[in-house]
């Protein structure tokens, strides 16, 4: 199907919306009045440019006057930048395809920048994935060879993006102090920037375009009020490197070139030194004809000068011989034909306006602007500003802008993103002739669209495929601009050859003649001349996936347009060919899963086999290349195989410890790995890129499941809101796909506030990168309108701050144009154009309930999808409206403030802000355990505040939501919350505790330089609104900072009260300073108990700061009531201090003292105390021994109190290690200056450097950027290792060893980020004796920077005794209970154990010694195991508590038994209460069931049944396996009812009975709850409740014949499910329409097999039997072959749709027939004579007529003679149109008549309809004498059907020539029959049904249902011998006839009374014409 884009732009869109600025959200349906004054308005509004950027000064003219400043102009192939200046006007200009770069005279083997050497054709990305199938891991070194060639300087192929040059106007006897009322803008309505100013009295303005159709760029300038025009024209190309941030070689933007003045013109051609691409530009000056001045050639400066003119317009066009052709790029042209084409271009512009003046030049331009951008118009509730953009800007930055300001500013930036993208990407224009001007095809639009003001630009202002590119396109689909996507396509296409090349080269995958497009890989760069390599760094130029995601933007062209032809010639091509790429590019890991090798997520984190970001972005590709395959219905080999590979990728998406998406697969919690470490290279928290949501914006993969949704909501929440322009756009996308409509909007104003749109409203990185503006607007459209999940999801994200407003002309996929009004946050009314035709399907709150008509204001019949979901049938060109929208059930709003505190265990506290309410209110409580589902655990609480006592600390995660009951019901629930646990919080807490909620953007920095734990968080410059809030328990608090010179003051506030402000300012720094304490305001106290305190940043300073940073180190809480700890001591759990195994774990145990301290928590640490030892330890005290000999120090460090700590030594003495290492590291102990240890050079080292602490061993590096620098170290050892940072940015060291020279200790590497404590220079095998080392610093790279972290020394390891024979033994015995056993074998025990614990720790200890012990150890533990044991008893206070109850699970948790060492925990099914317990224990019943084992005294059962009562059975078990006699039992308890979540099946079972005059009554069969739930009905009429009641009727009363009436029925159950509603549309035509009550099965249909089933002869009408018993109308059918299979013999039944008729009702069961094609093997009919054509129609006498002759009286011919090809002459019926004839009004009319198909005869399209003037004459009296009324036929005799032999003819055929009727005066009559016989064929066997017309006849009336009648034909089969009986031979014979009640009917309206009804029509007419 080819595409149809919308031709609904224009002026009269424009201003139609243009009303909305000024008319708030008026509905679709304003009056026409009201319409009109507000068009006036509207008019008005837009002469005053209501979308305009403008300014009240010119731009400067510098590279930031050009970025920030200068107005953007393009036609997509030529840009400009208008300066406006008054002395000299500067237009900086652009020309697309201006690129250095690519093949050239000195690159002759030019390839794309592709490195064999580098990817060896796949053979290093093969080894990648051979060592992750050998178990060796990823590589990630060895994926760092993926590269191609360094070139930022542009002269090895890469290239720039370069400026053209400039336009200079350089005004005569012009002084800016004399200039007044001067404004420079650029209207988006119109794409037109002009200048306007007063001089002297005069006025001046410009206009500036640049003409798409005529691709020039226009300049006007014009002088009124005596003014006149002087100044010079010049052009000057740009052949300086620019203020750009880039440094290029000089030959990357070097050119030569000629310049001509001649004819008024300037004309430049010239070619780049660095390819030899051609360029030429053509200006011409020319002034309006009859004006005054004069211009003249000054060819000796090359300029033109221009004096005393009254308009001048200036025409410019510029060109290269650039072609986007492999693998020249060149169109050939010499450079004679380059400037003939361009200077072509200003000719056609000028002969243009020499024919219709400079108007004509615009016009063309704005009409063809308008075209595409007034498609869509917005309105958000916004007011024209009278502030000039940039201080509008600063005012919205500021938040001094009012609301509607900001609305118009962004709308404005919404507008801008598709007027850039119009300026900088069009679609390549088409010939006179229907083809394309190729000549004039575009690249896409790049990094900075087409505007460059250097030569210089960023980035090379390239093509980046890793969001960039993808983001320039995001807008342009759906807000109606797909043709703008042309060039991008064609742009992707066209990677596809050199791209082949990169696939060979790097992936080993090569397209040969058998297999010619056999992949293709691009990478993040790109540039015109196919540029496909991975870049020169692997960190950020691996992208192979940037293909796949460019895919999604070309695939997007088919999704919206419906353009298949396109798809399948220009998209799936592409598409088919990347995932043939991956199909062999994908390797299976050791799981079995596919993953792609190597993986990197753009531009950070970890070089990995497979991630989130590739593997979601395959499943794109291979999701929409099956669609788009199966769509074309191609390649289903290939289909099936991209369906097992997307199955069997790896991922793509995994959700994360934290609840998060993972970005990498290896990832654990957020920003750690699977192993709690931080994600390396810098992945995770802050980062700009998203790439792991890709698979929710753009893609559809995260949609797929609400789980993932979820998680993308955690990922998004842990990614900072500010990020660089385009990042913050994306993230706005992000968070409309996930509908969180507030939260787009707040990084929306965020991106804006933060500087990151630039006066001129550019989007900047920094520096400018335009995709930051595309995004922005594709953002605002994901907002309004989303349909990629299959449906059109109305307002999916609009904020609250759009509350009033409208929209027109948004598109969505299936090009349905949509528009929307809006009042209260709420839809109130939509519209949905379909281009195309199909299916719609939308989504809204209730749209189910809403009402949808059509352009011709007909109900449409809709489909239910689910209450929000509704979907109906659309036809191409049509409008649906839908209206009647009922509003949500809209709920109070929840309860705020919500806090949950926990001091002791089995308690949490609950308080939240009253609700206010003149109603009775109370509040409801709900709990959620871990992530279980959410239980109401208390209801009708009546203060805010409550106490869980069930919230015990073996539950788990607890979070609660609070909802309020206000008059009965009940509001909204909050947020969640998380239980703040307030115990042991005496004493620090870390910045980076998470118990601190922080609002605003802090950073983060983490640092060891004095800081309280390493870290510290900061604001920059503070905006006063960031606060740090803490909730503690405590009786006071202090606040610790860093203070500085620069720093500012926070405001100190607990409990809602402003304590102090505290100054952070000190002349010097002071680290861990102390800025408040409660302790210095003797006024104010503190209760014990729990308070907050919120810490503000003021943004405030006092005089001597010199900035108002400010920085949050810590807090302190106090508690002066409680005991102080004042003692820690540390050992082993076990008693052992010493281990002998490698790999050892050991409980530490830390004893606080005072017994009566509140926080006895502890912070654990390790740390080396001598040898090489290394150990860790985590947060509960499991140390974990290294594998080197030594002693480590434990340490415990009170959390009250950080200066109280106590240390227990454990020996590591591991008895096989030979060899124990020494770290030496660069620094003092105490950090603050280079180890003296080590000898250094005089100078050139800087101090110890600890701004990294965490990449650093011990926390610092020592640098020095002086070559020749040098340290050594002497050490006495076997070996030394030297440990350093590698960078791109480092150089090496030179190397000696005692005096020899040694390998050099390389720092480069060619990733940028670093690598910290990277071993860069090892020596071993050294004799042990004293060694000289010395490392100097060298240049490597070019660099010269080097630094020092750590060095190693190895010596030999002292022998140790084997121990570890010991050691297991007292790892296997330790944790006994003493009471557990005998006293006698325990004591024997004890000594054994202690004996062989002291001898574990006595470093004396021999290893026969050793051995002893263990043996006596294993000896006594044997005897005390095998010794009987008295079973577990259950003593009279033991307790057993249920705890966490829920539908399905519950926690129980016992008091320990004597001698128990395991449990059985039995959840036993209890009927009744209690069972009559009169103890705590009971016997287990054995019905009880599996019991749960456990050795812990808490267990959690999941699995338990709904709304049953259960008791806990606890039995004990010793070691001996011997259970306790009984159990311990619970209490008994009931779980939690299942919530009934099932709604009521649909109403069905309608009947629609007209009841009196004007009721209607509905009724409907009762709907069936799956829970048994009783059921209620709520009826809507048109949107609106009527009825709520449990009555399975409704009575429509005094129903409005003239009006539509759409009436939904909804079922719903006590739990308040609703089904979805049962849909009732009663329609005008609904009260007169008969209801059909039988359906004819049409004929069966013989075929030969093979038959094409587009050659079937399918009915295209059916008979049906309408109401009353007659066969009284034809139906269309619409029959569907889908299921036909012409080559399977046998009978095939097909189905058809009958189609809706006026006047006609069809139910249901009638909507569907069927229709047997039997396909058999021979040839069914022989072959026919071919038929005649008709060559030639007679023409018709035109009749003339008396006035007031009736049509019935009109002599119009039945029948007209033909000419056919043979000569001879035939007649054929005709059927006349008399719709236009008019009886009483005088004149000629002009009568259609349309000729009837007939056998044998065939009918061109041109003969098909003949004509007949009928002319009235003049009224001339009374034309007609009175006439005795006409009587009427009230009913007609049935005929009998015929059947003859085969191969009778028509002509023979016995067809009654007329037929009785009967009068509605009772009289009897005959009247005439036509009979069509065209359906008849004699010589195949069968029945015919043939239709006969009734002829007028004076006095009489045929109503329309009467004048045709019918009779069926049986045509015998061959050879068989009819009855000779007259009788038998008229039997009726006629086909089956499908009949049936349905009570679905109009009952009155039938028989009688349809007669009546015509009979006082009839009455009616002729009254009136009696009058």
């Amino acid at each position: 199907m080819k595409r149809k884009l919308s031709k609904t732009g224009g002026k009269a869109l424009s201003v139609a919306l243009a009303l909305a600025t000024v008319v708030s959200a008026a509905p679709f349906s304003v009056a026409a009045a009201d319409l009109d004054n507000a068009a006036k308005a509207a008019a008005q509004e837009m002469e005053e440019n209501a979308l305009r950027l403008w300014y009240d000064e010119e731009a400067p003219n510098t590279y930031k006057g050009w970025e920030q400043w200068a107005l953007p102009l393009g036609n997509s192939a030529i840009g400009a930048s208008v300066f406006g200046g008054v002395q000299t006007e500067r237009i900086q200009l652009n020309e697309k395809s201006l690129w250095s770069g690519g093949p050239s005279d000195s690159r002759k083997d030019y390839n794309g920048g592709n490195v064999e050497a580098n990817g060896q054709n796949g053979k290093v990305m093969q080894q990648l994935k051979d060592k992750l199938k050998n178990g060796q891991g990823f590589d990630s070194n060895l994926a760092g060879q993926l590269v191609g060639p360094e070139d930022d300087a542009g002269v090895k192929g890469y290239g720039y993006y370069l400026s053209y040059g400039n336009i200079y106007l350089d005004f005569k006897n012009v002084t800016k102090d004399k200039v007044s009322g001067y404004n420079r803008d650029l209207d988006l309505r119109t794409a037109v920037a002009g200048v306007n100013y007063d001089y002297d009295g005069a006025h001046y303005a410009r206009e500036n375009f640049v003409s798409y159709p005529d691709n020039v760029l226009v300049t006007r300038l014009t002088a009124a009020d005596g003014g006149t025009l002087d100044f010079d024209v010049r052009v000057e190309p740009d052949t300086a490197k620019g203020d750009g941030s880039n440094k290029p070689g000089e030959n990357s933007y070097a050119r030569t070139f000629d310049k001509k003045v001649s004819d008024h013109a300037i004309a430049i051609d010239g070619q780049l030194k660095d390819n030899q691409l051609k360029f030429s530009s053509y200006t011409k000056v020319i002034k309006d004809d009859g004006t005054a001045g004069d211009i003249t050639d000054d060819t000796a400066n090359g300029k033109i000068k221009v004096s005393g003119a009254k308009a001048i317009t200036i025409i410019t066009s510029i060109g290269t011989d650039y072609k986007n052709e492999y693998p020249k790029y060149r169109t050939g042209e010499t450079k004679e034909q380059l400037a003939a084409l361009v200077k072509g271009y200003v000719d056609g512009a000028l002969a243009k306006v020499e024919k219709g003046g400079y108007k004509a030049l615009k016009e063309s331009h704005v009409s063809d602007y308008d075209h595409i951008f007034g498609r869509l118009d917005l309105n958000i509730g916004q007011a024209v500003s009278d502030k000039t953009t940039d201080k509008l800007l600063e005012a919205y930055k500021k938040g001094n802008a009012s609301e509607t300001e900001k609305r118009y500013l962004e709308l404005l930036l919404f507008q801008y993103g598709r007027y850039l993208t119009m300026g900088s990407s069009r679609e390549t224009p088409v010939n006179a002739d229907g083809t394309k001007n190729e000549r004039r095809a575009t690249l896409p639009s790049n990094l900075q669209g087409i505007w460059v003001g250097a030569n210089n630009s960023a980035w090379h202002s390239d093509y980046h495929l890793n969001v960039n590119l993808q983001m320039n396109y995001w807008p342009t689909y759906t807000t109606n601009m797909a043709e703008c996507a042309e060039p991008l396509i064609d742009y992707v296409d066209s990677l596809r050859e050199p791209g082949r090349i990169t696939a060979k080269v790097y992936a080993g995958i090569e397209s040969t003649a058998e297999k010619p497009e056999n992949g293709f890989m691009a990478h993040t760069q790109n540039n015109p001349y196919g540029w496909t390599n991975p870049g020169w760094n692997f960190n950020w130029g691996w992208s192979p996936a940037g293909v796949p995601w460019i895919l999604q933007n070309c695939w997007e062209y088919y999704e919206f347009t419906g353009d298949t032809e396109y798809m399948e010639t220009h998209i799936y091509p592409m598409m088919k060919e990347e995932a043939t790429l991956y199909d062999q590019m994908l390797m299976r890991d050791n799981d079995g899963k596919l993953v792609s090798v190597p993986s990197y997520s753009p531009e950070h984190g970890p070089r990995t086999a497979g991630n989130t970001y590739e593997h979601s972005l395959i499943w794109q590709l291979y999701d929409d290349t099956i669609k788009a395959a199966e769509t074309l219905g191609v390649d289903d080999a290939k289909v099936a195989q991209w369906k097992q590979n997307q199955a069997d990728l790896k991922g793509p998406i995994e959700v994360g410890g934290s609840g998060q998406i993972k970005e990498w697969f290896m990832e654990g919690k957020l920003n750690e790995d699977e192993d709690g470490n931080p994600i390396p290279g810098n992945g995770g928290y802050g980062h700009r890129h998203i790439s792991h949501m890709l698979g929710l914006y753009p893609g559809d993969l995260i949609a797929q499941k609400d789980e993932w949704l979820a998680a993308a909501k955690v990922s998004m929440q842990n990614r900072t809101d500010e990020s660089t322009g385009w990042a913050m756009a994306q993230r706005v996308a992000t968070w409309a796909r996930l509908a969180e409509g507030d939260k787009a909007h707040d990084v929306l104003t965020k991106m804006v506030k933060s500087g990151k749109i630039m006066t001129n409203l550019w989007d900047t990185h920094a520096p400018f990168q335009i995709d930051g503006n595309f995004g922005y607007t594709a953002a605002i459209a994901e907002m309004l309108v989303q349909s990629n999940m299959g449906h059109i999801d109305l307002m999916p994200a609009v904020p609250k701050a759009w509350g009033t407003g409208n929209v027109k002309g948004v598109l969505a996929r299936g090009n349905f144009e949509v528009d929307m009004a809006w009042a209260d946050n709420k839809l109130t009314e939509a519209a949905i154009h379909s281009n195309n035709g199909g299916e719609a399907v939308v989504q809204y709150d209730n749209l189910s309930l809403a009402t949808v008509k059509d352009s011709d204001g007909n109900i449409v019949q809709i489909t239910p999808v689910t209450a929000d979901r509704i979907s109906f049938n659309t036809e191409a060109g049509k409008t649906y409206t839908i209206t009647g929208i009922p509003d949500k059930d809209t709920l109070e709003a929840a309860p705020t403030g919500l806090k949950v505190t926990k001091i002791k265990d089995g308690e949490t506290a609950l308080t939240w802000d009253a609700v206010k309410s003149e109603k009775e209110v109370s509040y409801n409580v709900y709990r959620q355990i871990e992530d279980g589902e959410w239980v109401q655990v208390q209801t009708e609480i009546k203060a805010a505040e409550w106490k869980d006592t069930d919230a015990w600390d073996v539950l788990g995660t607890l979070k609660y939501k609070v909802s309020a009951v206000i008059d009965g019901k009940e509001s909204e629930l909050s947020e969640a919350v998380l239980v703040d646990d307030c115990r042991n919080m005496i004493g620090m807490i870390d910045d980076q505790d998470k118990r601190i909620k922080y609002t605003g953007n802090w950073g983060d920095w983490i640092s060891q330089e004095g800081n309280y734990g390493g870290s510290v968080k900061y604001l920059e410059d503070p905006t006063g609104t960031e606060t740090a809030e803490l909730t503690f328990c405590g009786t006071g608090i202090e606040v610790f900072s860093c203070t500085q010179h620069d720093r500012g003051k926070l405001e100190i506030s607990i409990d809602g009260e402003v304590w102090a402000t505290a100054d952070t300012y000190s002349a010097t720094q002071q680290r861990q300073a102390k800025v408040f304490s409660t302790a210095d305001h003797e006024d104010k106290t503190l209760e014990y108990g729990i308070h907050t305190i919120t810490v503000r940043a003021m943004g405030e300073k006092n005089t001597s700061a010199s900035r108002d940073k400010v920085e949050l180190d810590a807090f302190n809480v106090l508690n002066t009531e409680a005991a102080q700890v004042e003692k820690v001591e540390v050992t082993s759990a076990s008693g052992m201090t010493t281990v002998s195994k490698a790999g050892s774990t050991l409980q530490m145990k830390a004893e606080v003292t005072p017994k009566e301290a509140l926080n006895k928590g502890v912070t654990w640490s390790v740390t080396t105390k001598s040898g090489s030892a290394a150990a860790t330890i985590d947060e509960n005290g499991l140390l974990s021994a290294g594998t080197a000999n030594g002693v480590v120090t434990v340490k415990a460090t009170s959390k009250e109190n950080a200066e109280i700590s106590g240390t227990c030594d454990v020996t590591i003495a591991i008895p096989d290690v030979t060899a124990q290492s020494e770290i030496i590291e660069d620094c003092s102990d105490d950090k603050s200056a280079r180890n003296p240890k080590i000898k250094w050079s005089d100078t050139g080292w800087a101090a110890p450097y600890a701004g990294e602490a965490d990449k650093h061993h011990g926390g610092t590096k020592t640098e020095t950027s002086t070559e020749g620098t040098w340290f050594s170290y002497t050490f006495t050892g076997t070996g030394i290792k030297f440990y350093a940072q590698k960078n791109n940015t480092q150089g090496k060291f030179t190397v000696e060893l005692d005096g020899k020279a040694e390998s050099d200790a390389v720092l480069w590497e060619e990733k940028s980020g670093g690598s910290p404590q990277q071993c860069v220079f090892e020596k071993t095998d050294l004799e042990n004796t004293e060694h000289t080392i010395k490392f100097t610093a060298a240049t490597d790279h070019g660099n010269i920077n080097v630094n020092i972290d750590y060095l190693e020394v190895f010596t030999p390891a002292a022998a140790s005794v084997d121990k570890s024979a010991l050691q297991a033994a007292i790892e296997k015995y330790s944790g006994l209970n003493k009471d557990d056993y005998a006293e006698d074998l325990w004591n024997e025990f004890k000594t054994a154990y202690d004996n062989a614990v002291n001898g574990m720790n006595d470093d004396k200890t021999t290893k026969e010694q050793a051995d002893k012990l263990a043996a006596d150890l294993n000896a006594a533990g044997a005897k005390l195991e095998a010794a009987e044991i008295p079973a577990p008893t259950i003593p009279e206070d033991a307790k057993a508590t249920v705890m966490g109850v829920t539908s399905t699970e519950a926690t129980v948790s016992w008091t320990k038994l004597p001698r128990a060492e395991s449990y059985k925990v039995y959840a036993v099914e209890h009927a009744g209460t209690a069972k009559a317990l009169k103890a705590i224990t009971d016997t287990v019943p054995e019905n009880a069931g599996e019991p749960v084992t456990t050795t812990e005294t808490t267990v959690r059962f999941t699995n338990l049944k709904p709304g049953t009562s259960y008791v806990f059975m606890i039995v004990g078990v010793n070691h001996n396996k011997v259970e306790s006699e009984k159990a311990l039992c619970s209490e008994p308890f009931t779980t939690v009812a299942a919530a009934d979540e099932k709604a009521p099946a649909q109403v069905s079972g309608i009947s629609v009975v007209k009841e009196g005059e004007k009721d209607v009554k509905i009724t409907w069969a009762p709907s069936e709850d799956p829970e048994g739930s009783e059921v209620t009905y709520i009826v809507y009429v048109d949107g609106v409740i009527v009825s709520e009641s449990d009555k399975t009727e409704y009575t429509l009363k005094n129903a409005d014949e003239s009006k539509d009436y759409s009436i939904r029925i909804v079922a719903v159950d006590a739990s308040g499910n609703k089904a979805v509603p049962a849909v009732i549309n009663l329609t005008v035509d609904d009260w007169n329409a008969k209801t059909v009550v039988g359906v004819e099965k049409p004929a069966d249909l013989k075929v030969k097999k093979g038959t094409a089933a587009d050659k079937l002869d399918l009915p295209k009408t059916v008979n049906v039997t309408l109401e009353g018993g007659r066969v009284a109308d034809v139906l269309e059918v619409k029959c569907t072959t889908d299921n036909y299979k012409a080559d399977q013999i046998g009978t095939q039944t097909l189905s058809g749709e009958l189609q809706k008729k006026k006047g006609v009702k069809i139910p249901d069961k009638f909507k569907t027939v069927t229709i047997n094609v039997i396909v058999e093997e021979s040839e069914v009919n022989p072959p026919q004579p071919e038929d005649k054509v008709v060559t030639k129609v007679e023409e018709l006498t035109d009749l003339t007529v008396e006035f007031g002759t009736s049509v019935e009286k009109l002599a119009l011919p039945t029948e007209v003679k033909v000419t056919l090809d043979n000569e001879t002459e035939d007649k054929l019926s005709v059927e006349w149109n008399t719709d236009a004839y008019k009886a009483d009004e005088a004149g000629t009319y002009e009568l259609t008549g349309t000729l009837q198909a007939k056998e044998g005869i065939k009918l061109p399209d041109n003969f098909k309809t003949v004509t007949i003037n009928v002319t009235v004459e003049e009224k001339g009296g009374e034309v007609d004498p009175p006439q005795p009324e006409d009587k009427v036929v009230i009913a007609v005799e049935k005929l009998a059907d015929l059947t003859v032999k085969f191969g009778t003819p028509a002509e023979k055929l016995a067809l009654p020539k007329e037929v009785k009727v009967t009068l509605d005066n009772k009289a009897k009559d005959k009247l005439s029959i036509v009979w069509n016989t065209d359906v008849y064929k004699a010589d195949k066997a069968g029945t015919y049904k043939l239709t006969g017309t009734l002829q007028t006849k004076e006095g009489i009336t045929i109503p329309e249902e009467f004048r045709k009648v019918t009779v069926n034909v049986t045509v015998e089969e061959k050879g068989k011998v009819p009855p000779t009986s007259g009788k038998e031979e008229g039997k009726n014979n006629s086909g089956a006839v499908q009949t049936g009640d349905d009570k679905n009917v109009w009952l009155p309206i039938a028989g009688l009374v349809a007669a009546i009804a015509v009979v006082a029509a009839v009455l009616i007419i002729k009254n009136k014409k009696k009058k």
